[in-house]
């Protein structure tokens, strides 16, 4: 009889060691698993351990972005490794901007001049260089504006009229497309600054300072 107790007895330690010994297992193996470095493998399938990734997140980086102001009555922003030529010479136009970038083909030009049409419609159909091509309504600063697409050739020119005077913005892009990003940054920063100079007739002349402008240069987060 008392070797039977004994026998009950023993076997209830053993059942209690051994799930003692279960639970210390699964609370270390838990705590390995969380600071245990991921495992990947290399070409030759042996694996390699990796050191954790960082748990804070990595500053985003700072570059400039300028605005330009320009006396013929608008704003936009660019970015620093754009050239800007104002075309001082040209005495037809409120402005004329030719945009660039070193060692690129393509760019960018903005125009603003006396209209030859009353209403976008009547520049889609009318003007060169905006038939033929694919026209959507498209906001540009306060105002709405047409946006022509030539699908053959990326060329992509934005039309605004407003008190008698064409703003265009005219892409023309480069195979590895340096230009698209600029361009849509000017298109989505262009706003018109009142009052714009008043339409006349381009035989007067450029108006006195037209054409020209200030450089801002503010800090944007690159995303």
């Amino acid at each position: 009889m008392k070797s039977k107790v004994k026998i009950i007895i023993l076997a209830i330690l053993g059942a209690i060691l051994v799930a003692g010994g279960l639970i210390f297992f699964l609370i270390t193996g838990q705590k390995q698993k969380g600071t245990a470095n991921p495992i990947v493998e290399n070409e030759n399938g042996d694996t390699l351990n990796q050191p954790n990734p960082p748990t804070e997140p990595t500053a985003v980086p700072l570059t400039k972005s300028l605005i330009w102001k320009d006396e013929a009555g608008f704003t936009f922003q660019y970015g620093e490794n754009i050239k800007i030529n104002s075309n001082s010479e040209d005495q037809v136009n409120y402005s004329n901007l030719d945009l660039t970038i070193s060692d690129v083909t393509g760019g960018i030009k903005i125009l603003a001049s006396d209209s030859k049409y009353k209403t976008l419609e009547d520049w889609v159909k009318k003007d060169p260089k905006a038939i033929g091509g694919s026209a959507i309504d498209i906001p540009l600063g306060q105002n709405m504006a047409k946006k022509v697409i030539f699908e053959k050739t990326g060329r992509i020119i934005v039309g605004l009229i407003d008190q008698g005077i064409l703003f265009t913005i005219e892409l023309t892009p480069d195979p590895e497309g340096n230009f698209q990003k600029s361009f849509d940054q000017i298109v989505s920063s262009f706003t018109l600054v009142y009052p714009t100079p008043a339409a006349g007739s381009p035989s007067t002349g450029k108006p006195s300072g037209a054409g020209s402008g200030d450089i801002i240069e503010e800090e944007e987060i690159v995303e």
